[in-house]
């Protein structure tokens, strides 16, 4: 398990808005590692290959922006280790805020503190 730092942007609920929100980071060559997004809050999450680099970009293209703590795990590429992972967080108390798979056995997730 990796912990990770996530860029949390809130976007408007309109074509392009994500696009936008992040052209900074393409222009900087900044690598999006994984992408969530839900609505109606327009919130999309994301981690990078460069925080700083990319923490730089947003502040000079005037895109606000907030960090969280995130971790990043491995799980095996087989029916039920994603639950059995979720389980055990669940057994040491820690209470999921976010959770996405950026493909199928990497998990992204957040928790409150």
């Amino acid at each position: 398990m990796a912990k990770v730092r996530l860029i949390v942007l809130n976007v408007k609920d309109k074509p392009g808005a994500v696009a936008e929100a992040i052209r900074s980071l393409a222009e900087a060559g900044v690598n999006v590692r994984s992408v969530f997004g839900w609505a109606p809050n327009g919130v999309v999450q994301l981690t990078v290959d460069d925080m700083r680099k990319a923490a730089k970009a947003l502040r000079a293209s005037g895109t606000d922006f907030a960090e969280a703590k995130a971790e990043v795990v491995e799980l095996a590429d087989k029916p039920g280790t994603l639950h059995a992972y979720l389980a055990k967080l669940a057994k040491k108390g820690v209470n999921l805020r976010s959770i996405a798979a950026s493909d199928g056995k990497t998990l992204v997730w957040t928790a409150t503190s």
